[in-house]
């Protein structure tokens, strides 16, 4: 027993003076190049470019589709007359390709596609992802849909104004979808995200559709449609400015959902499992309204007079300060199981 538990002893003494003249080896090699982590990574990046002018169909074109893996993604508009594209495809540093950028244009659509390779295994990626640069002739008048994997996906600037003239689609994995320029979509406008967050300016569109499963959506600017849809599973919703739209349909899981200026509706239903829902101000243009409250309080603010309106409430465990009722032609109807329910109306100053 004596016998193995020296040689026990001078098997981890070796292991802890491996480890250590291993750090040391690290440590001074990384010193050396500035603790670039890019230079123990087996993946480099390989630009390419790509131009769509008249020549290749541009005048025909009735969507442009942006297909990319890893990479942030910037979109501007230019008064050029081609789309012109700055991207990247990986491969390792003896050579194998991990992934393939490539271009095609067939039956009207425009794509540039990121393709990864099967069976390319073991790669090690440290450096820093670089950006994909996509510059749009002004005021196109055909679909646009970005996807991207992972990275942060970008429009424009503050204060800047774009014009799509059919549907924009936003779509990505990881990351962040942010549209700082104010943009009116001709056709329906799309953002959907797994993870991470969405932040829109202004936005005009037929339809809006908001989507994202871990992640919050900042709404910073009016929002204009026909239909305006939002769906979270994990994360809140916040709108910073006025909506104005026909349709209002929010569908929340878990997470905070506060509309701070007006939402102006025809018909509105609102869902939440868990978290506050607040909306500070609802217009109903129409006549019904819908609000679903698992766990969380419930605080509506309402435009006009309480005898506008006709209340059916019904509570499991929680508090309302007011109780159902018959009067006007705008029927809301609310149903909470757990939290308290506060409703205020702008036309008077008390109940």
């Amino acid at each position: 027993m004596k016998a193995k538990n020296v040689i026990m002893m001078i098997l981890i003494f070796l292991g802890i003076v491996l480890a250590v003249v291993g750090g040391v080896i690290f440590t001074v090699s990384m010193s050396k190049n500035g603790w670039d982590f890019s230079s123990i990574s087996n993946v480099v990046y390989i630009k390419k470019t790509f131009e769509f002018g008249e020549k290749d169909g541009l005048l025909t074109l009735e969507s442009f589709e942006f297909d990319i893996t890893t990479s942030d993604v910037e979109i501007t508009f230019t008064d050029g007359d081609k789309i012109e594209v700055e991207t990247y495809q990986r491969s390792k540093r003896n050579g194998v390709e991990i992934s393939n950028t490539t271009q095609n244009f067939e039956n009207g659509v425009y794509k540039i596609i990121e393709k990864q390779k099967e069976g390319v295994v073991f790669t090690v990626d440290f450096g820093k992802t670089p950006k994909s640069i996509v510059k749009i002739p002004k005021n196109v008048n055909y679909n646009c849909r970005f996807n991207i994997t992972t990275g942060k996906l970008t429009i424009g600037k503050d204060g800047e104004n774009y014009s799509f003239g059919k549907d924009l689609i936003l779509d990505s994995s990881t990351g962040e979808i942010t549209v700082l320029a104010n943009i009116e979509v001709g056709g329906d406008f799309s953002a959907k995200l797994t993870t991470g967050k969405i932040s829109l300016a202004k936005v005009k569109a037929n339809q809006v559709k908001i989507k994202t499963t871990t992640g919050g959506v900042q709404l910073n600017g009016n929002v204009e449609c026909a239909n305006f849809y939002a769906e979270t599973s994990t994360g809140e919703i916040f709108g910073e400015k006025a909506i104005k739209t026909n349709g209002f349909y929010v569908e929340v899981s878990t997470g905070d959902t506060w509309f701070k200026e007006e939402v102006l509706a025809t018909d509105m239903s609102v869902s939440a499992t868990t978290g506050k829902v607040r909306f500070d101000k609802i217009t109903l243009d129409g006549q019904s309204a819908e609000f679903e409250v698992s766990t969380g309080d419930l605080i509506l603010g309402f435009s006009g007079k309480k005898d506008d309106y006709s209340f059916e409430i019904e509570q499991s465990t929680g508090k309302c300060n007011i109780s159902s009722y018959e009067r006007g032609n705008k029927r809301v109807e609310i149903e909470s199981s757990t939290g308290d329910v506060t409703i205020t109306f702008w036309g008077e100053t008390a109940l």
